[in-house]
C-alpha cells in the first residue's frame, strides 16, 4: 500500500475583537421597536433587535444567501455570536410578506432535532423562534446557554440554524411572494430547504498553530510528536484513497501537551486531490478552506 506521509503546519494569527455590553433594552421580547418591526414570542424567548442597534460580534459574522423559490436570491442571513448571545439577522431585499409570523427559526446542536415530518420536511410552524417583520430586516438575539445549556464554554461548538421566511422577491421588475430558507447547505428531504452549519467563535485573543488531523481511523494513521514543547500531528494518507475519494480533513488548533484534543479549536479544512496520478512522481494538490472567523 502506497502511503503519503503528510506533515502539515499552519501558523494562525487571530485578532481580538471586543464583545461589548448590549444596551439596557435587552428585555426578553419587549424592546422598543421601530414602526416597521414587531416581535411575536414563539415557544422560546429571544431579544428582538431593531435595525439601528449594532452588534459586537466576536471576530467575524458569516453571511449566507436567503434562498427563495429554490433558486432566487432574496437577501442574506447573517450569523454570529459574542460571549453570551447568538445573533441571527434575516435581510430580505424586497421585504417580507404582509402576513403574521413571516419569519421563523430553529436553532440546535443536531439537525435531526429540527421539527420535521416523517419525510424529513421542516415543519416551520413548530419552529420555536417567530417574528412578524414589516420592514426588510430583523435580528434574533438568543442566549447561548439556551442552546448549549448552562455553564461551560460556548465555543468552539457546532451549531445548526434553519431560517424560514415569507418574503417578497423582485426579478426583472416583477415582484412575487416566495418562501425562503437561509443557508448554503441543502436539506435531504423530499421538499427543498436550506440550513446553516456554523461553529461558534471564541471571543478571546487566539494565536497558535493549526494541524491537519486525519479523522478517519486516526488510531492507525495519526501520530503525535513534540518539538520545542510544541505538540502536533503527523499523518499517513493512503494514495489510492486520495485518488478515489478526494478527501478533506479538519485543521485543528489549540492542541495541548501530549496532543490533547479536548480543547481543540476547529479552524478550517484541507482538501486533497491527485492532479497527476503518476505513481512514481505524483502531483498532489492541497487546498485550504478556513472558516470566516480565522481567515
Amino acid at each position: 500500500m502506497r502511503m503519503i506521509n503528510c506533515f502539515f503546519i499552519l501558523t494562525l494569527f487571530f485578532c481580538c475583537f471586543s464583545c461589548g455590553e448590549q444596551t439596557a433594552e435587552d428585555d426578553w421580547n419587549s424592546v422598543d421597536l421601530n414602526p416597521k418591526t414587531s416581535a411575536i414570542a414563539g415557544t422560546k424567548q429571544f431579544i428582538a433587535l431593531t435595525n439601528d442597534q449594532s452588534v459586537n460580534y466576536c471576530m467575524n459574522s458569516t453571511s449566507y444567501t436567503f434562498n427563495a423559490g429554490q433558486n432566487m436570491d432574496a437577501g442574506t442571513v447573517v450569523v454570529g455570536n459574542d460571549d453570551q448571545y447568538l445573533y441571527v439577522t434575516a435581510n430580505s431585499t424586497a421585504g417580507f410578506q404582509n402576513v403574521s409570523e413571516n419569519l421563523k427559526m430553529w436553532v440546535g446542536t443536531n439537525l435531526a432535532d429540527m421539527p420535521q415530518n416523517n419525510q424529513g420536511v421542516p415543519t416551520n410552524g413548530q419552529f420555536p423562534y417567530k417574528a412578524t417583520v414589516s420592514g426588510d430586516s430583523f435580528t434574533f438575539k438568543i442566549l447561548l446557554s439556551d442552546i448549549f445549556g448552562e455553564g461551560g464554554d460556548y465555543c468552539p461548538l457546532d451549531l445548526f440554524v434553519v431560517v424560514h421566511g415569507d418574503v417578497m422577491v423582485s426579478v426583472n421588475g416583477q415582484t412575487s411572494a416566495q418562501t425562503a430558507y437561509g443557508g448554503d447547505k441543502k436539506g435531504t428531504s423530499k421538499r427543498w430547504y436550506y440550513y446553516i452549519n456554523q461553529i461558534t467563535v471564541c471571543c478571546e485573543e487566539f494565536e497558535g498553530i493549526g494541524w491537519l488531523y486525519k479523522n478517519t481511523n486516526p488510531d492507525l494513521y495519526v501520530s503525535c510528536f513534540e518539538s520545542n514543547n510544541i505538540f502536533g500531528f503527523s499523518n499517513e494518507i493512503d494514495y489510492t484513497w486520495v485518488a478515489d475519494n478526494k478527501p478533506n480533513y479538519p485543521i485543528w488548533a489549540n492542541i495541548k501537551d501530549d496532543c490533547g484534543i479536548d480543547e481543540k479549536v476547529y479552524v478550517g479544512d484541507i482538501y486533497f486531490e491527485i492532479v497527476d496520478a503518476n505513481t512514481e512522481n505524483p502531483y498532489i494538490e492541497m487546498n485550504f478552506e478556513m472558516i470566516a472567523a480565522f481567515q
